[in-house]
């Protein structure tokens, strides 16, 4: 009987790329986490699934998907880089790939609405939001990003505060124009005299 545990893969070599954390494999690109950046790491290439290895452990899995195309990328693995760059979210190719489970995608929206005049921020958050996961359990996390928006805690202090147990910060109200109802982003978009939105305070000077 064979000592160690027969692996129905094939070996190769690869290096990881130091701008992009790639590594090249059937024609195609696959992510690794970005401290990798560079290293010489092994494919372990199975039916359906890739795992990439270094001496010690497994770094990365991704679906096997052979031919030229698009990079196949893992949100996870450049979680650093986007936190120090909250302005590319929109455009991140992980981003675009990433599958969020429904809290936290339904958290993300929420947060772009609070921060609809200021998306860089809102992404900030999230980011800071997305870093707490590599911090605990992913079912604790998700719960926490539901108990953060039943709370109307939209924020990374409001889930922090719901992995903790604790009651997070309450927001600020939101100011409305008390004529048209419409919500107040920030003091300068309305005139200090009324209160009003712009819309609403020019037709009182005119009356």
């Amino acid at each position: 009987m064979p000592e160690r545990e027969f692996l129905a893969c094939t070996m190769h070599p690869v290096m990881a790329s130091r701008g992009q954390a790639l590594i090249r494999f059937e024609r195609r690109g696959y992510s690794v986490p970005t401290r990798y950046a560079g290293q010489r790491l092994w494919v372990r290439a199975f039916t359906e699934q890739l795992e990439v290895w270094n001496a010690r452990c497994c770094v990365a899995r991704h679906v096997r998907t052979p031919g030229v195309g698009e990079p196949v990328v893992d949100f996870w693995h450049y979680l650093p880089v986007l936190e120090r760059k909250p302005g590319a979210f929109d455009q991140a190719l992980p981003v675009r790939q990433a599958r969020f489970p429904k809290e936290a995608e339904e958290l993300l929206l929420a947060l772009e609405e609070r921060w609809v005049g200021d998306r860089r921020q809102a992404h900030k958050e999230f980011l800071a939001v997305c870093t707490l996961h590599q911090q605990v359990d992913p079912v604790r996390w998700r719960a926490a990003c539901a108990t953060a928006l039943a709370r109307a805690e939209v924020s990374a202090a409001g889930v922090r505060a719901a992995l903790e147990g604790r009651a997070g910060p309450r927001p600020r109200p939101r100011r409305r124009c008390p004529w048209c109802g419409a919500r107040l982003q920030c003091r300068r978009e309305t005139p200090a005299s009324t209160g009003a939105c712009w819309v609403c305070a020019g037709e009182h000077r005119r009356r």
